[in-house]
């Protein structure tokens, strides 16, 4: 693999274009609002975007795809494999992503903090939580992943709700200025099923304090 590749191109090698619910057209697949997992959420009303500049400085690193590529090869891809519902989703993302990130977290835990041990489990029942992907080290949280169905991402369901700003000081500002100016009775500024989802993140939050990663392959 040669050098000059990007991280974020590397990631995209290892996440194959795997056939979906619809062939052209994934469609906008509604979800239940009544759904288990979103029980007893409430909907933040806005959001405000977090500094990404260490993490894409670090995905723009010459050399850490090719650490990466030599150190944890690729899975073959599996032609056959379609996307159809939501347990389709989570295999993918257990084999294309998953597996890896999992690998990487075990060497650096072994090399740097030894005596910590990562614990990844599915499908993770927490009082009135059920949880996708639930990831610890010594019996703490560190990340929650909750699966969706093709379809259920747009992103114009979240852009309404996503503060604008140079800094996350004047995002905030924005945002907030927006959240008062809703019209009586409306409760977030997130619309469609990014609303559900919402309810989700931040009931699991609130619960487990982790970030909360929503996967879609």
């Amino acid at each position: 693999m040669a050098t000059g590749i990007t991280g974020l191109a590397f990631v995209n090698e290892r996440i194959p274009p795997l056939p979906g619910r619809y062939t052209n057209n994934p469609g906008y697949v509604r979800i239940d609002a009544s759904s288990y997992s979103a029980t007893y959420g409430e909907t933040p009303a806005a959001l405000v975007p977090f500094n990404t500049t260490l993490l894409e400085n670090a995905l723009q690193t010459p050399n850490l795809p090719f650490l990466l590529g030599q150190r944890y090869p690729p899975v073959n891809n599996e032609d056959s494999h379609m996307l159809m519902v939501e347990g389709d989703v989570e295999r993918a993302v257990h084999l294309y992503i998953v597996h890896t990130v999992n690998l990487i977290f075990e060497d650096y835990l072994r090399r740097y903090r030894q005596g910590r041990h990562l614990v990844c489990k599915s499908q993770v029942s927490e009082e009135d939580s059920r949880l996708d992907m639930h990831w610890s080290v010594s019996d703490e949280t560190i990340l929650i992943m909750e699966v969706k169905i093709p379809g259920s991402l747009d992103p114009n369901d979240w852009t309404p709700a996503v503060g604008m700003g140079v800094n996350a000081h004047t995002c905030r500002n924005e945002a907030r200025a927006r959240v008062n100016a809703m019209p009586t009775g409306q409760i977030s500024l997130a619309e469609g099923n990014a609303g559900v989802i919402l309810q989700q993140v931040a009931k699991y939050h609130r619960r487990f304090e982790p970030p909360v990663v929503l996967a879609k392959i």
